[in-house]
């Protein structure tokens, strides 16, 4: 049983990592997101560098030996010296696992209207693109499986909830705001604190948002979220998992993502190639 919790690296100790141990929790993710400061403060983050290496030496003490660290990709005003400097961080303090994901600028944000005003730094979708490709290699070549499009792992330390989700899995989610994903229906919870815990006491209904995930749109879905995994999608478990098959669900949409080079057949496996993952949201687009 895998059991994750996620911690700032400013708001961790050891006594607080102590406790998580004794209760049970054995991986834990550092929202370490990029180790230069004027970055962070780009970001609004209130910890800085050495907060982070703390964290991660505290978390490797206290006897965690599952650690991932997540990691902002493309981090607007960075030199290209800097970008090289968060990846060998990361190879010097050997996380157990990586998640490196692209900057998501969610609207009403002040970096996001910084970035409508013109006020950011941004490197274009090829420099993007190369940045991609040489954490992707150099993190391999220490030895790091690149398992899912913005993952990486060691050996046999890939997520399991995350391949779980990915593989069209079903989960409960427990607490304020938290998702599920049960017997056909997607769901979330209240957003507000103290409402969550009167309606529990008062043994009312705590879910904000309900809807039920037909067969086919579940199926494709399914699909799209299992291409993110870099072993594919098998044909026949795809089938048992969905109740139809690749082939039932798209007529040409399948054989033209082919034909333009993005998706590939490999031994009764669908997949992307490796050289396409940057731009696998085109795949995605399609096949929605």
């Amino acid at each position: 049983i895998e059991s994750t919790i996620e911690v700032n690296p400013n708001s961790i100790d050891k006594e607080k990592l102590s406790i998580l141990k004794q209760g049970g929790i054995h991986r834990i993710s550092i929202g370490v997101q990029t180790f230069q400061s004027q970055a962070l403060r780009l970001l609004g983050r209130a910890h800085n560098r050495s907060q982070s290496i703390k964290a991660f030496e505290l978390a490797r003490a206290a006897g965690f030996d599952q650690i991932n660290i997540d990691l902002i990709q493309a981090v607007p005003g960075l030199s290209d010296t800097q970008r090289v400097d968060d990846i060998d961080q990361i190879v010097k303090l050997q996380p157990d696992h990586i998640s490196y994901y692209n900057l998501i600028y969610e609207p009403g944000t002040p970096l996001t209207r910084d970035k409508e005003e013109g006020k950011l730094c941004l490197l274009s979708d090829d420099e993007e693109s190369v940045l991609y490709d040489k954490i992707a290699a150099r993190l391999l070549a220490v030895g790091y499986e690149h398992y899912e499009i913005s993952n990486f792992s060691k050996q046999n330390q890939a997520c399991l909830h995350n391949i779980n989700y990915w593989k069209g899995g079903e989960y409960i989610g427990c607490g304020p705001s938290a998702h599920s994903h049960w017997r056909g229906d997607r769901y979330s919870n209240i957003a507000d604190l103290h409402a969550y815990c009167e309606r529990l006491e008062e043994k009312q209904n705590i879910v904000d948002m309900r809807e039920h995930l037909d067969p086919l749109p579940k199926a494709r879905e399914t699909l799209v979220m299992w291409l993110r995994l870099s072993e594919g999608v098998p044909r026949g478990a795809f089938a048992s998992k969905s109740g139809i098959t690749i082939d039932e669900l798209y007529t040409d949409e399948i054989d033209e993502l082919i034909g333009h080079g993005l998706l590939e057949w490999h031994q009764d496996v669908l997949r992307i190639p490796i050289e396409k993952r940057f731009i696998s949201n085109a795949v995605y687009s399609a096949l929605v």
